[in-house]
């Protein structure tokens, strides 16, 4: 995992720029202009450092690979993990007044690009060996304006768009793995039958199995799967990514009036995203949810995210965020 920066205040935290040295940036003032008739002062908003930690647990217990997952769902079975991935962008912290306030995030070359990141919670072992990497990540790094904040927005998933330094328009869900920019460059989370990402990949090999009692002969598979991303998506440019239509975006708002990122991090808490699915049987379409609009396993799993599967608006969030099931706020 890489390592969080330094703690900053508690709640209602204060981000200042450390001036003369030290973890911030902060950008000189502009030269003062004098008229005859006025004199005024013009300065460029101060920065500094802001790390956002995430974690994959289970209720209260880790998740990793290797270490078997107790109570899983309505047949309660043990599961071991798979893999477990997720993308961010645009990450935000929200002042008392309401106003949420974009974080800068760091260009790595390796978990972050532009305004998106990629949250890694496997390392290519045991049950995770077939598409993992041995690398993991847990954490958002970039700046932010200095100032009070007391809360936290994010979107999993991958945008159709972002801005880059040039301040040009850039395809982002829909570039070809193969030439996109890390972590956009991942095969295993890519979704060619859907020309775009895996906004949200998480895989689990129950005790037992799936059974598939549908299929004909009746069949059992190894693992449920649950892969969010945009479906039911059309036309666009194959090279730049840009141009495509998606009826379902499926891109999730997550949101939290209170969190302090020196003291808190966020949970993705697969307990409570399977708290209503059976990971033991699987009735249709593909094994667990695919984000099919007809899937049967997704309505479970879309209710979890707090995400219309195929009522209108579909691909939507019902809600503004506050109220994802799935995800929480805890102390480190």
């Amino acid at each position: 995992m890489r390592t969080a920066l330094l703690p900053l205040a508690t709640l209602p935290f204060l981000l200042t720029a450390c001036l003369g040295g030290g973890g911030g940036d902060a950008s000189p003032a502009a030269t003062p202009t004098t008229s005859s008739t006025s004199t005024s002062t013009s300065t460029t908003p101060s920065t500094t450092p802001v790390s956002i930690q995430f974690a994959l647990k289970a209720g209260t217990h880790s998740v990793s690979c290797g270490t078997a997952i107790s109570s899983l769902g309505t047949s309660a079975v043990n599961a071991d993990l798979k893999d477990a991935r997720f993308y961010v962008h645009d990450v935000k912290l929200i002042t008392a007044q309401g106003h949420a306030v974009p974080v800068k995030l760091t260009q790595d070359s390796q978990w972050q690009y532009l305004n998106t990141a990629l949250l890694d919670f496997e390392n290519a072992t045991g049950t995770c060996a077939a598409a993992g990497t041995a690398a993991t990540n847990n954490l958002v790094q970039g700046t932010i304006d200095s100032g009070s904040y007391v809360g936290l927005s994010f979107q999993v998933g991958v945008p159709y768009t972002s801005t880059n330094s040039s301040n040009a328009t850039v395809g982002m869900n829909h570039l070809p793995y193969a030439t996109a920019p890390a972590p956009l460059n991942i095969q295993a989370m890519a979704w060619s039958w859907q020309v775009g990402r895996k906004f949200m990949k998480v895989e689990l090999n129950p005790v037992g199995g799936v059974a598939r009692p549908n299929t004909t002969p009746p069949t059992t598979a190894t693992t449920f799967n649950i892969h969010l991303g945009s479906t039911n998506c059309t036309g666009g440019d194959s090279l730049t990514g840009l141009g495509v239509s998606c009826s379902n975006p499926n891109r999730l708002p997550v949101k939290f009036a209170a969190f302090n990122p020196s003291s808190q991090q966020v949970v993705l808490d697969i307990q409570q995203l399977l708290a209503s699915s059976n990971l033991s049987q699987d009735n249709g379409s593909s094994v667990g949810c695919m984000s099919g609009t007809t899937d049967p396993e997704c309505p479970a799993i879309f209710d979890k995210l707090d995400l219309n599967l195929a009522t209108s608006p579909a691909g939507q969030a019902k809600g503004d965020g506050s109220n994802v099931p799935a995800f929480r706020v805890e102390s480190k």
